[in-house]
């Protein structure tokens, strides 16, 4: 499978093409079964036993393409931490940290009876094998809380919104520099908009990324164009 790319196929279908301990890291932000539309027919609304079933087979296979000792951090819905956490273990991961990403402002619609949400969680697992830590210049520069606004349809320029569950560039951007060196290669089966794409190109880090939607690749692949980057093989 060609690198620094963009693939419209399901996460499965791409993740069963790629060879065993053949990824450095993955980072992703995976569908919260919350009734979301997402278009072209692709809507995010399982059982409760579909949900379970398709989250261990995209860790299972996350599992199997990621070299021994190395990362993978993906988003969640706060209600979601034990499950997750959960399934993780069953699939044979080491949980590392719980990062949360806080945006300062109401994550969603809610009633005056409970707190109004304001953050996501982000879970760091690790495949077991030989260990390694972050990448940090400075002591103290990796804090587990990490602010930054939510991108909007008003904004201009890199966290304009063009997906409904898009993250910030920032906060990808954040993890992946102190996650990485230049020239790894980096996954993403739900890659939406492309933000991981963009993260690594401004990174020289190498990437691959599945979607469903066409429109998702479109938008991917019109994003990338305008960003500059250093390693061969850019699109």
């Amino acid at each position: 499978m060609d690198v620094n790319k963009v693939y419209q196929t399901d996460c499965i279908k791409g993740l069963k093409q790629l060879n065993s301990n053949s990824i450095d890291f993955i980072i992703t932000d995976p569908p919260y079964n919350k009734d979301k539309d997402y278009g072209e027919g692709i809507n995010d609304n399982k059982s409760k036993q579909e949900f379970k079933l398709f989250n261990r087979e995209w860790l299972s296979e996350c599992y199997r393409v990621l070299k021994e000792g190395h990362h993978l951090y993906f988003s969640c819905s706060p209600e979601q931490i034990f499950y997750f956490h959960h399934l993780s273990f069953l699939e044979g991961f080491k949980f590392r940290h719980l990062l949360i990403w806080s945006t300062n402002e109401c994550r969603g619609h809610m009633n005056e009876r409970t707190w109004l949400r304001s953050y996501e969680p982000i879970f760091w697992i690790q495949k077991p094998g030989k260990s390694y830590g972050l990448f940090n210049n400075y002591p103290f520069s990796a804090l587990d809380v990490i602010n930054i606004s939510s991108p909007h349809v008003n904004r201009k320029g890199e966290d304009k919104k063009v997906h409904i569950a898009q993250k910030p560039l920032k906060l990808f951007e954040t993890i992946i520099k102190k996650s990485t060196k230049e020239n790894d290669l980096v996954l993403d089966p739900f890659i939406g908009s492309g933000v991981t794409a963009i993260a690594c190109k401004k990174l020289n880090r190498r990437f691959i990324g599945f979607d469903l939607s066409k429109e998702n690749i479109e938008i991917c692949n019109e994003r990338l164009s305008k960003v500059k980057g250093n390693i061969k093989g850019w699109i």
